[in-house]
């Protein structure tokens, strides 16, 4: 295993440290007495003892990191390719869900009242259908 971890004071964890918890876990200590050993957190333990973990963790950071629309650019293109009946049902959906909230936020910088009226306006023309 790789890790990317370097001697930063930032990580409670060492080149080291991590080297040591994986042959633990190999031996079959559980991650709650990996972290009493080390004094972390038992996710850190399973963070740095699990590649997939870890792997789909630094996956979803990513995503976090990116500035709003741009995330949802990548979780529109993420599963599905991109077509417009899939970007205007998951602001439809977005739309609902900003609805039902006690404190609504924005959609793509925008209220949701206003993508709530175009969609209503382009389904009334005929402009927009789903499949």
């Amino acid at each position: 295993m790789t890790h990317s971890i370097e001697v930063d004071e930032r990580f409670k964890v060492t080149p080291e440290t991590v080297k040591e918890m994986e042959v633990l876990r190999e031996k079959g200590f559980s991650y709650r007495k990996i972290a009493q050993m080390f004094n972390v957190s038992p996710a850190t333990a399973y963070y740095w003892t699990d590649d997939v973990y870890r792997g789909k963790q630094r996956k979803k950071n990513a995503l976090h990191r990116q500035p709003s629309r741009n995330r949802i650019n990548a979780k529109l293109k993420q599963d599905k390719k991109f077509t417009w009946e899939y970007a205007v049902g998951y602001i439809a959906k977005m739309v609902y869900s900003e609805k039902h909230k006690k404190k609504p936020s924005n959609i793509l910088g925008l209220p949701w009242q206003y993508w709530d009226t175009y969609l209503k306006h382009e389904w009334k023309n005929g402009q927009i259908k789903i499949k």
